[in-house]
């Protein structure tokens, strides 16, 4: 997100995959084992899924519970810093390495062109208008009876289109429209792929040093300079978007306070300004306790009160019978784990490519004195670098 690092994979060497959604532990197992007996600056690249399968959407089926891979190549642009090309190999313990075979890499740097994406044919919601006002009805209902404090409410769009779209084109797109993001783009087989611009770090972690973040709160950017400083104006004195704010990071405090020697976080929110939308932000800063592992804190933040809602329990439960579709990697953590170090984004601002059909997800946050009508018009806002970059109105 802060544009200090841009990495590129081809090919694997490597691959760790899982069908149980409470994975983490097995995860974890094999992965920590194939670390400790790797050698130089390996990493696995991957994610996770949200949450429960849906009992009747496949869709996301081919992309699994989990799935991390070593690449076979690896080139890594550090800003400010040279470009480096890594192959990595694997060998079972006592046989010879196998020959490298390096390919043949163009001399020069020639300037990326995207092919042209395909256009729009259509657009469906999922919910619709009158059942996303129907599930806000009831969040709202269970909000009055004490179940839930906030719930996180998403909807899938369906965009058919003219033709396959290609998925780096559309990261290459998408780069643009959204501004300072984790920018991701992962294929899985021909014509699927998982691609979007995340505005949220689930966390960092450096040996014992973790940063996380707070991350809830929006209102759309303006179209000039003085109409965003009013919306930034509005977030900022919004009761029920501090409301929803606070949620999330008390959460995350109280889970971190749970595995860490000292959290610490800052005085109050800053904004985060994106490409369409803006964000009411808290850094969080944690020394954690000797001997934690990744997939710990896995379970420890994900997910917060930011993409399920609070309490966490309960928000999953009304999520699962209220949804119509599977989130899959949507909201998701996604990003990669070294010897010692991680780093993950919560998969935000995304979309599923599986040939002529693109699926994107956002979410709103529903919290008393929500609008269905004002989350809906948040949720397009989300969704706006996708539908600009596609020319639909």
């Amino acid at each position: 997100r802060d544009g200090e690092r841009e990495v590129a994979l081809v090919g694997e060497a490597d691959e760790l995959t899982g069908m149980e959604i409470e994975g983490y532990a097995a995860w974890s197992q094999a992965l920590d084992l194939r670390l400790s007996q790797a050698v130089g600056e390996v990493r696995y690249y991957g994610g996770f899924r949200f949450g429960p399968w849906h009992p009747t959407d496949q869709s996301w089926r081919p992309f699994g519970a989990y799935r991390f891979i070593l690449p076979r190549f690896e080139v890594m642009r550090r800003k400010g810093a040279e470009t480096v090309l890594a192959m990595n190999m694997v060998r079972e313990e006592g046989a010879p390495w196998p020959d490298p075979v390096v390919p043949n890499l163009p001399t020069g740097q020639a300037p990326y062109l995207p092919p042209a994406l395909p256009s729009v044919l259509g657009r469906i919601y999922e919910p619709d208008d009158a059942l996303w006002a129907t599930g806000v009805e009831r969040a709202l209902a269970s909000m009055g009876s004490q179940a839930l404090s906030k719930v996180v409410l998403a909807r899938r769009a369906l965009l058919a289109l003219s033709a396959p779209a290609d998925s780096i084109a559309l990261l290459h797109g998408i780069r643009h429209e959204t501004g300072r993001c984790f920018q991701f783009c992962g294929s899985h087989g021909a014509g699927i792929a998982f691609v979007g611009a995340s505005p949220e770090l689930l966390f960092r972690r450096q040996g014992l040093n973790l940063d996380s973040e707070a991350l809830a709160g929006t209102r759309p950017r303006g179209t000039s300079a003085v109409e965003d400083d009013r919306l930034e104006a509005e977030l900022r004195g919004s009761a029920k978007e501090a409301e929803e704010h606070r949620l999330v990071r008390d959460r995350i405090v109280r889970d971190l306070s749970a595995v860490s020697q000292s959290v610490e976080t800052d005085a109050g929110p800053a904004i985060l300004k994106l490409g369409r939308v803006q964000h009411l932000r808290t850094a969080i800063r944690a020394k954690l306790k000797p001997g934690l592992c990744d997939a710990e804190l896995l379970a420890c933040l994900h997910p917060t009160p930011a993409t399920a809602g609070e309490p966490v329990a309960a928000a999953l439960q009304f999520l699962l019978e209220q949804e119509p579709f599977d989130r899959g990697w949507y909201a998701g953590p996604v990003g990669w784990v070294g010897r010692d170090a991680a780093e993950f984004a919560v998969a935000l601002r995304c979309g599923l490519v599986v040939r002529s059909n693109l699926l994107l997800f956002a979410g709103a946050g529903i919290v008393p004195g929500s609008d269905a009508q004002a989350e809906a018009q948040e949720i397009e806002a989300k969704l706006a670098p996708f539908l600009r970059l596609l020319h639909v109105a």
